[in-house]
């Protein structure tokens, strides 16, 4: 099953300037625009009744639903359906498009380690991907956090709601950069990126060594030393 991201946007130049900064490659595919870097696809979606989420691409979800037992919360739409998870991401499932382009090019920004989501329902969350293949490969549900991947290699990370000591954008990209984050960090601010947070909360010598960011739409991203 074929996940990327969506989001949507307040001024399509000013979400391709703020991608472009952060070293995404932009391309137009059957007039629709995509950002992507090394791991990650983003779709920019002009419609303004869009909103951040992922699209799942696929066949038969009319079936899947049903089997899930999901259809009863599921809203057609022209591409198909869109539904939530637990903790009310958007997730529209759609047939797949005949190009979605991908790039081995790493961003500005660091290593792409997956879409993490904000919920207070651990146990439905985990319950809920399952349904669309994602399996546990890190964390516990009593630890507060569980990774998740899928046979496509994509990643979505749950955290139990107030487990994290920073603002979390609700959905957010996550990028782990281990010691080279500080390096980063003085590369998004020499971008001129705006910096929604930064973080010392974590180094005992009160340094900046985590910050968020988030595009235009609002959509965050998580640059984290790990």
């Amino acid at each position: 099953m074929k996940t990327i991201i969506q989001t949507p946007t307040p001024n399509y130049e000013l979400s391709c300037n703020f991608y472009k900064k952060i070293g995404y490659a932009i391309d137009k595919i059957e007039g629709k625009t995509y950002l992507h870097s090394k791991g990650v696809t983003i779709e920019l979606n002009e419609d303004r009744f869009s909103r951040a989420g992922l699209k799942c691409f696929g066949n038969n979800w009319t079936q899947f639903l049903i089997d899930c037992g999901l259809m009863p919360n599921a809203t057609k739409t022209p591409n198909g359906f869109l539904i939530t998870s637990p903790c009310g991401c958007p997730i529209y499932l759609e047939d797949m498009p005949k190009q979605i382009p991908q790039s081995e090019q790493t961003p500005l920004i660091g290593n792409f380690a997956g879409f993490s989501l904000e919920t207070n329902q651990m146990e439905e969350s985990s319950q809920f991907w399952a349904l669309f293949g994602y399996k546990q490969t890190m964390g516990n549900i009593d630890q507060g956090w569980l990774a998740l991947s899928n046979d496509e290699g994509f990643s979505i990370s749950l955290m139990k709601y107030q487990c994290c000591p920073h603002i979390f954008l609700n959905p957010s990209l996550s990028y782990f950069n281990g010691t080279d984050n500080l390096s980063i960090i003085k590369q998004v601010k020499e971008a001129g990126i705006a910096i929604t947070e930064e973080i010392t909360h974590f180094n005992p010598e009160g340094i900046v060594d985590n910050i968020i960011i988030q595009d235009p739409a609002g959509l965050g991203f998580f640059i984290f030393s790990d």
